[in-house]
């Protein structure tokens, strides 16, 4: 499985986290996500993408991604509960 998150969301999260929870400016994140974070990303986790069997798109924005994974999990290791979970599946077969 491969999350696919957009560039941005990616560069906005590393933002607010390394400036509230690392005490880094904004300039200081910016410049270590482009040396290091964006070239990482390129070079190790993005030629992951082509092994994937399954790519979810947008993120954990993506409820249907998600809960077509959830019920393909529950699936597989036959849990029985899972349809009284509070997720509902929507997805068209």
């Amino acid at each position: 499985m491969f999350v696919d998150a957009d560039p941005d969301e990616r560069l906005i999260r590393n933002i607010q986290r390394d400036t509230i929870d690392r005490g880094r400016t904004v300039s200081m994140v910016v410049e270590r996500y482009l040396e290091v974070l964006k070239p990482m990303h390129e070079q190790f986790i993005e030629p992951t993408k082509r092994y994937a069997d399954l790519i979810i798109p947008q993120g954990g924005e993506n409820e249907k991604g998600i809960d077509i994974l959830w019920f393909r999990a529950c699936h597989i290791e036959g849990l029985s509960h899972c349809a009284s979970e509070a997720r509902i599946i929507n997805f068209v077969v």
